[in-house]
């Protein structure tokens, strides 16, 4: 998890939002999970956070499995 702040006034077209942002480094996610990012025709990369979703909660259901099995 990164957080940054948009070059608003350098790039007015691209319509940023305003403020402090959190997000995840796109070229890390991309070496693991390559069917998550975008890249435009710019070089732009974009990640497809409503498919990270179904990745995440794999991940949390692996994990209380893994914590039950140290339970036990």
């Amino acid at each position: 998890m990164v957080s940054y702040n948009w070059k608003i006034k350098e790039f007015p077209q691209n319509h940023f939002s305003s403020g402090r942002q959190i997000g995840i480094i796109a070229q890390e996610l991309e070496q693991e999970f390559p069917e998550l990012v975008n890249t435009d025709k710019d070089g732009y990369k974009a990640i497809a956070y409503d498919k990270l979703t179904a990745v995440l909660l794999e991940a949390i259901k692996s994990q209380q499995r893994e914590i039950e099995g140290l339970k036990k």
